[in-house]
């Protein structure tokens, strides 16, 4: 077998065993050949198991460096057209290639979800240089994608490799895929963006409708409030297929009520406190220890560090100096020494008045 042939050849075997260990199961799957071990050997096993270590973990790689010597039998496409079906079935939105093979997406590419996401890439597509965050990370068993964060990752599409036809330049589809995980409830973000060739259709606001008419294209909402947002894309290809997110946005740190005011000359304990928002996790820091304030409530002297935090991570610290003891001269017995003394004084009045001469 000729080099070129041989490379070509290695190449289209790397995305069947890429396929083999990433996709997950899908309805519509082809019997696949078993090759011997000597078949695998004159093919350059090796070569093959090192190609598919390296698409599973966190190394770059780069398609046309891979390609090598059989660049001039493939031709790389980068960005294809894609044509937008929703399959009802599955649940999930599918994208056909130029050369009629597919992949499939539990969101419209580019969009941002509070929700896991699935993908499969079907019979002749495999993904690659995957990142969460601007980070290269493994691959997820099964392409279920769970944590939060910014993906992006590239997916190759060889079609179906025919050596005996060898001679002629195979097109090779290359496309990236991209989405974002949100937390239910999310503090971070300022703008919803539209997938990629889709159309903001209707927004609401804390159930509400909201007026979108002022976002530029009306591609991205721009979130200049917090409040629970749901937004109903359309295609623009295709109007009946639609995509909604629904996205609560806290950007409003919780704050914590005293007792007393703490900015008073000379705070002294006890000293108690609430958070604003039902369920805030409150910290407290006793001379930068960790203290136990049973209740909320500081009982001893020190410099506290107390800080809230809510269920969307937003935070308010609070920082005070509570001095040690009690006051000398406590609001009661400033009290009782005036009536003692009041009393003393009546009594020498009496006694002035009443006074017997001998």
């Amino acid at each position: 077998m000729r080099k070129k042939q041989k490379v070509a050849l290695l190449l289209g075997l790397s995305v069947a065993l890429l396929l083999s260990t990433s996709v997950w199961s899908y309805a519509e799957t082809e019997a696949s050949y078993e090759w011997s071990d000597e078949e695998l050997d004159a093919l350059g096993w090796s070569e093959l198991e090192e190609f598919a270590e390296e698409a599973e973990t966190d190394t770059a790689i780069d398609i046309e460096e891979m390609l090598g010597d059989a660049s001039d039998l493939y031709e790389v496409v980068e960005e294809p057209p894609l044509e937008l079906f929703y399959d009802t079935q599955a649940g999930m939105y599918r994208y056909e290639l130029p050369n009629a093979s597919s992949f499939w997406i539990s969101v419209p590419l580019g969009a941002q979800t509070t929700h896991s996401v699935r993908l499969n890439c079907g019979n002749s597509s495999a993904i690659y240089n995957l990142t969460k965050d601007g980070e290269y990370v493994s691959q997820p068993e099964s392409l279920i994608f769970t944590e939060t964060g910014s993906y992006q990752m590239m997916l190759m599409n060889t079609g179906s490799f025919d050596a005996s036809k060898s001679g002629n330049k195979t097109q090779t589809y290359q496309l990236e895929i991209a989405f974002v995980i949100y937390e239910d409830t999310e503090n971070q973000t300022d703008f919803l963006q539209a997938p990629l060739q889709f159309r903001i259709a209707e927004a609401r606001k804390d159930g509400l409708p909201w007026d979108f008419s002022k976002d530029r294209y009306q591609a991205a909402l721009y979130l200049e409030e917090d409040g629970y947002y749901q937004v109903r894309y359309v295609s623009e290809q295709k109007p009946e297929i639609s995509y909604q997110v629904e996205l609560e946005v806290d950007r409003q740190a919780p704050y914590l009520t005293f007792s007393k005011s703490i900015y008073e000359k000379k705070l002294r304990a006890p000293l108690s406190f609430e958070a604003s928002e039902r369920g805030g996790k409150i910290q407290v820091w006793r001379n930068d220890v960790p203290a136990n304030t049973a209740q909320n409530s500081i009982t001893d002297g020190g410099f506290y560090r107390i800080e809230v935090a809510d269920e969307a991570g937003n935070t308010r610290e609070y920082q005070m100096y509570v001095a040690y003891g009690s006051p000398i001269w406590s609001k009661g017995l400033v009290i009782a020494a005036a009536g003692v003394l009041l009393v003393v004084a009546v009594w020498l009045l009496y006694q002035r008045r009443h006074m017997q001469v001998l």
